[in-house]
């Protein structure tokens, strides 16, 4: 039964996991439910993870105290991984895919209170599928994939896609819809008090008495968020100028670039559109999809497609693969005997009908069980577990390999 664990390093003078000899793992979660895809919080004090694949919940690494933030009635989950949800950038709130208006099968997104009081607000409200949202411009604005521009999937084959923003502030949406021109004067007069400023503090003169003294320590500090939510749907800028089957995608801190991965013909490719300049080019062809990241100052983007580790040097876009080796006991027949396992308790837990029809699921687990000593390969194995799902007289299961 999978369940929450903490690693940490053992030995102190050794500073990563990757080349560490001595590990600790500490088992954070004991219950007699599923719990998995952990996530700290940006302060490091809590941990938020899903409950029985749909149910968001927090721990308190000091007092060790679980509370619910978020009910699985509000989520569905098709297969494990299918869930997204992400903290705030002041630990305190979460986005969170969401069963609103649309249905299971087109979410919504919410914002959630971390403290477990049950506000949740439904912020996109399309009746289309609204997906993977991700905080930006320290927490003043979230962006999020939907469907609501492109080719509708009303056949389940797909849908088109575009990414979107959302603002929480109001300040900074007028900011983000400003031109270079603008812009540049609003820097420049902001720079020139700042200048000012620096040279009021050299010569003894405060501009201000109640000016915190401690100027650098306040500067690591994260101020709780204040969202404007009244009038949010109003500041809404779609981000994509073309729908199309997207990968993921990140903007810089500024706001004013975009990069993004979409399948316009054969394979993902990574594009750049600039915001400011209102322009579009393509860096990359055939990057693959995956997990996109970049550094502090979006000079190299980080991506996690086809097994494979990749950076990406956005000064002339070259891309070059990231080596790693690692070596490990490979143990197919455990392998099969864990997946074999791990599938019958997936329909223990997620069967839409909680009696199996009046099956004795356990004796098919034993009866079954049997055949594993015998298979020594995986196309044998697909099979067997395909004719013990089968038992089940249900659609959409099955094996495959």
């Amino acid at each position: 039964l999978w369940q929450i664990y903490q690693a940490s390093l053992n030995k102190k003078e050794e500073k990563q996991f990757t080349y560490a000899t001595d590990i600790k793992e500490e088992k954070l979660t004991g219950s007699a439910i599923a719990s998995f895809q952990p996530q700290f919080s940006p302060d490091g004090k809590e941990i938020a993870f899903l409950e029985d694949r749909t149910t968001i919940r927090v721990l308190n690494l000091k007092s060790k105290d679980v509370r619910t933030v978020m009910d699985g009635k509000f989520e569905y989950s098709y297969s494990d991984g299918d869930q997204w949800y992400q903290w705030s950038p002041d630990s305190k709130w979460i986005l969170t895919n969401y069963i609103g208006i649309g249905g299971w099968n087109n979410q919504d997104v919410a914002l959630v209170n971390a403290s477990g009081n049950g506000e949740i607000h439904n912020l996109t409200e399309s009746g289309y599928t609204d997906t993977n949202a991700k905080w930006v411009l320290d927490g003043k604005a979230m962006m999020w994939y939907s469907d609501r521009a492109g080719y509708r999937s009303h056949g389940s084959w797909g849908a088109e896609a575009d990414v979107y923003i959302m603002f929480f502030d109001l300040d900074a949406y007028e900011r983000f819809r400003m031109n270079k021109e603008e812009l540049a004067l609003i820097d420049e007069s902001k720079k020139k008090e700042d200048d000012k400023e620096k040279k009021d503090e050299k010569t003894g003169k405060k501009k201000d008495d109640k000016k915190d003294t401690k100027k650098d320590e306040k500067k690591e500090e994260v101020k709780p968020l204040v969202f404007d939510l009244e009038n949010c749907r109003d500041r809404i800028v779609r981000l994509t100028v073309n729908s199309s089957h997207l990968g993921d995608a990140v903007l810089t801190p500024k706001g004013d670039k975009l990069y993004y991965c979409a399948a316009f013909e054969k394979g993902f490719d990574l594009w750049e559109h600039d915001l400011k300049e209102k322009s579009t080019k393509l860096l990359l062809k055939n990057v693959g999809r995956g997990t996109l990241f970049a550094d502090k100052k979006v000079e190299n983007l980080y991506l996690t497609a086809g097994g494979k580790l990749k950076k990406i040097e956005l000064k002339d876009s070259k891309e070059k693969p990231i080596a790693f080796k690692a070596e490990f006991a490979y143990r197919p027949a455990e392998e099969r005997a864990y997946i074999f396992h791990h599938a019958w308790r997936q329909v223990l837990d997620k069967f839409y009908d909680p009696t199996l029809r009046g099956m004795d699921w356990k004796g098919y687990e034993t009866a079954y069980a049997r055949f594993l000593p015998h298979i020594n390969n995986n196309f044998d194995f697909q099979e067997m577990l395909s004719e013990l799902l089968g038992e089940l007289n249900g659609s959409h299961t099955g094996a495959r390999y």
